[in-house]
């Protein structure tokens, strides 16, 4: 936990907030998803002494990269705290903050957190009245209770959201977290065996998946391709010869001609969206990305690995 100060015209301490990481979590009711920031306010008198009484009213803000690019606006927040002149403080009210999410900010979330902790920038603005005794010009009146001014307060911090955190209290609430079960063909288990490399690479790529290693999740399902293709020699124009990586010929024998050619096409794509990290540091997949790639490849290789132990048994019998 971080205790934050705003700042403002006086040189003493007004207002200050509690930030704990460990009590953001993710909020989805409806087609509303939100950040959701419980956060604790402390508020100062700075002028000990003075009958001037203090009034603390809308708070705004909103959330950005390290850098500074802007990610969501706080949704307004009426704080109407008052401090008596009296009193010397008021402790430890809470205040829920709102950030509005939708998936394009996830989606830019997850790439700047790449995998890693989560490190934003919170700024914040906070209104603050003053009330106190005003007098006349000429002193023939009595003095009555008014506002003597108005300031806003700022707040630039930066808080980090370890990569547990924002897993399980954040994607999982929102709807990150949920599993959505598709039936699909049961795997011989003479298949299961002969391509154990495959569904090897694709468990991991599962436990990768869950710790928000996204980018090695992708990965793990390139290797679980591997064994499915074949080097070819092809020529280029201007007779330049170049080694592809083609679905192995034998599976035309098995499959036909055209189921081959969906096959390797699919298989294909997919190993190519497995290279794109790899090969670009500025290329990185999201939740969302990563969730699909497996799911579309355990597809492709459970429906591969079925389709060869059926032509097999043909063959038996």
């Amino acid at each position: 936990m971080s205790r934050e100060t705003f700042r403002g015209s006086s040189s003493y301490t007004i207002a200050e907030i509690d930030i704990d990481p460990q009590r953001i979590s993710g909020f989805a009711n409806g087609p509303d998803t939100l950040l959701w920031i419980n956060v604790e306010f402390h508020f100062w008198r700075p002028n000990p002494g003075q009958a001037v009484d203090h009034a603390y009213r809308l708070l705004t803000g909103h959330l950005a990269t390290q850098n500074g690019a802007r990610i969501a606006t706080l949704n307004p927040v009426n704080i109407n705290s008052v401090l008596l002149h009296h009193h010397m403080h008021r402790r430890n009210e809470y205040c829920n903050l709102h950030f509005p999410l939708d998936p394009h900010r996830l989606d830019f979330i997850e790439k700047t957190r790449n995998g890693e902790d989560l490190n934003l920038r919170l700024l914040l603005w906070l209104e603050r009245e003053e009330y106190a005794a005003i007098q006349d010009n000429e002193g023939k009146h009595p003095a009555y209770w008014s506002l003597r001014s108005v300031e806003q307060m700022t707040l630039d911090t930066h808080i980090t959201i370890p990569k547990s955190n924002w897993i399980d209290r954040v994607l999982s609430n929102i709807g990150y977290g949920k599993i959505h079960l598709f039936e699909l063909p049961v795997v011989p288990v003479e298949a299961a065996q002969k391509y154990a490399h495959a569904f090897e690479a694709l468990k991991q790529a599962q436990e990768r998946h869950k710790l928000g290693q996204y980018d090695d999740a992708v990965g793990k399902c390139r290797v679980a391709l591997e064994e499915f293709f074949e080097k070819k020699k092809v020529v280029k124009e201007g007779g330049e010869q170049k080694e592809i990586s083609v679905l192995k010929s034998s599976w035309q024998k098995k499959l036909g001609s055209s189921t081959y050619d969906w096959l390797n096409g699919a298989m294909d794509a997919l190993k190519y969206a497995g290279n794109k990290p790899h090969h670009s540091a500025h290329e990185h997949y999201d939740y969302y990305e990563s969730l699909m790639i497996i799911s579309i490849t355990l597809a492709v290789v459970g429906f591969a690995a079925r389709s060869d132990t059926t032509e097999s048994q043909q063959q038996v019998h």
